[in-house]
This record gives C-alpha cells, structure tokens and sequence, in this order.
C-alpha cells in the first residue's frame, strides 16, 4: 500500500530527529523533503558526501520508504 501525503509528513519529522541525533548525519546533511514515489509518497534525505552510504537510516519508516542520495554541498548562487 502507498503512504499518503499524511503519513509522508509523519515520517519526515521523525527522519528530522533520528539525523538530529547523529552528528555525522546532521554535518552532511543537504535537505530533507516529501516525494512522490511509485503511486504514494515518501520522504527523501539528500547528502552532502557518502556518509550515507553508512547511514544507520531505515529505508522505511512507519510504512513510508525513505529516499537516500548524495547531491553534494548545496550552496546559494
């Protein structure tokens, strides 16, 4: 079953707190946010560098899939 935008919501608050709690995961971290996925939504964690690659992370949360890619330092123009 698809998360609906509710439980999607739910999920990133929670994600906020488990990188909150990590230092390396807060130091690397670009964005968090809400996508569309598959016919549902879900949360995608966007990284600076590869410390996720080793992130203790879920990839689900509640029955909502967590998204993990690494963008790069995000910088304003």
């Amino acid at each position: 079953m698809a998360a609906t935008i509710a439980q999607a919501r739910k999920a990133k608050e929670k994600v906020k707190a488990l990188v909150a709690a990590n230092l390396s995961l807060r130091n690397a971290l670009a964005g968090i946010g809400i996508s569309t996925i598959d016919s549902g939504y879900g949360v995608k964690v966007n990284f600076a560098n590869e410390v996720a690659e080793q992130s203790t992370l879920p990839r689900t949360l509640d029955g909502v899939p967590l998204v993990i890619s690494i963008v790069g330092r995000v910088s304003k123009r």
